[in-house]
């Protein structure tokens, strides 16, 4: 497998990632937005991923797959709010009923926190494959 497929998988990975840690940001600034109805809450942003051939030329010709993950759609989540009894708020229905997107901070968190290690590891492997790739250059007298 080249370096440039290896970077190429990285490359797909860390866009993947930085996607998810973006709509988990975004969820987490909308989880105490209340609304007046629960047609009105949002909803949070879920990154569905998926597994994608790079370079499936050359990585035939090795027959070593080469695989990576990208982004295969954004749905929204249509889990039911959460209702909370607040009668005194402003947006509290006759009944003194507030409507919050179902959003748990601590899986958010958690999530985030597994999305910001796999981007570490492509950052990791990309940088890794550009040193080796470095290295190479200086070994045949190419210096860059």
């Amino acid at each position: 497998m080249s370096l440039q497929t290896v970077q190429a998988m990285s490359g797909y990975a860390m866009v993947a990632q930085a996607t998810r840690m973006t709509m988990i940001a975004e969820t987490l600034s909308y989880s105490e937005v209340p609304a007046a109805s629960a047609a009105e809450v949002l909803q949070p942003g879920r990154v569905l991923l998926q597994a994608r051939t790079v370079d499936a030329g050359s990585a035939a010709r090795e027959n070593i797959p080469a695989f990576t993950v990208e982004v295969a759609r954004i749905i929204n989540d249509k889990s039911p709010p959460q209702v909370r009894y607040q009668p005194g708020h402003p947006l509290a229905n006759a009944n003194g009923e507030v409507f919050y997107p179902d959003i748990s901070t601590v899986e958010e968190m958690a999530t985030m926190i597994s999305a910001a290690r796999s981007f570490e590891a492509a950052v990791s492997v990309f940088t890794s494959a550009r040193q080796m790739q470095g290295q190479a250059l200086e070994l045949i007298g190419v210096h860059g």
